[in-house]
């Protein structure tokens, strides 16, 4: 197998243009696709699988391959972290084959990074005037909801009368998030007239990105949404 720099997602150009070949181009439409995962992972898995196919060089893909290649990216120097994605996204081929595809990789435990409560709240007095800005940093502060989450909430996930979420996270599993007095009064507004499927916030990726990014800058310049 050629020496080759992998990367942990294709660029958009060949995400777009370059297909899969051979059998994980049938694992690309009966098998990754019908796994539980977000349109973003999906959208990673298959910039790793044309990393692989590009790796092979036009070569099968057994098992002994696969291995090989992990191999190759630890030896490389790749975090712990990027294996691990590799190595999921192959084990899940594999298994769609029929074949256990075994790699130990060691990523080490360490807490993320976060904010200060003092932070966080001062973001929120900042976003005030921007209610959407503000269901924003409040699902993902009081209710705990990733970027994803808060993109993907629909109307029938909110339960009013329960003062609760019921939201499913990362491996299809299910959980319920209790809201806080002031969740609760935002979400009954954006959801007041709307369909069971409907978004409730109405925002994609990037906007989630760039509400976040604003506050932190606002912070930093100490000046009001108004004038910034």
């Amino acid at each position: 197998m050629p020496r080759f720099r992998a990367r942990t997602r294709a660029k958009k150009g060949d995400e777009l243009s370059h297909p899969l070949q051979g059998e994980l181009a049938a694992y690309e439409k009966v098998g990754l696709f019908a796994r539980a995962v977000t349109p973003r992972s999906a959208y990673q898995y298959r910039g790793v699988l044309l990393q692989y196919q590009k790796a092979l060089g036009g070569d099968p893909p057994p098992l002994e391959a696969s291995c090989r290649f992990l191999a190759r990216l630890r030896e490389d120097g790749f975090k712990p972290s990027t294996l691990r994605l590799y190595r999921a996204v192959l084990q899940g081929f594999h298994a769609w084959r029929g074949e256990r595809l075994v790699f130990p990789v060691r990523v080490p435990r360490c807490l993320p990074p976060y904010h200060s409560a003092e932070l966080v709240n001062r973001m929120l007095a900042l976003a005030e005037t921007k209610p959407r800005d503000h269901v924003i940093l409040l699902l993902m502060s009081d209710a705990g909801l990733r970027r994803g989450e808060v993109i993907s909430l629909r109307v029938r996930d909110v339960d009013l009368t329960g003062k609760m979420l019921r939201l499913r996270g990362k491996g299809g599993h299910d959980r319920v998030v209790p809201l806080t007095r002031k969740l609760h009064a935002l979400l009954e507004s954006l959801c007041r007239g709307k369909a069971l499927d409907e978004s409730v916030v109405g925002v994609k990726d990037k906007a989630v990105y760039q509400t976040v990014n604003l506050m932190n800058r606002l912070l930093l310049l100490k000046v009001s949404p108004v004038a910034g």
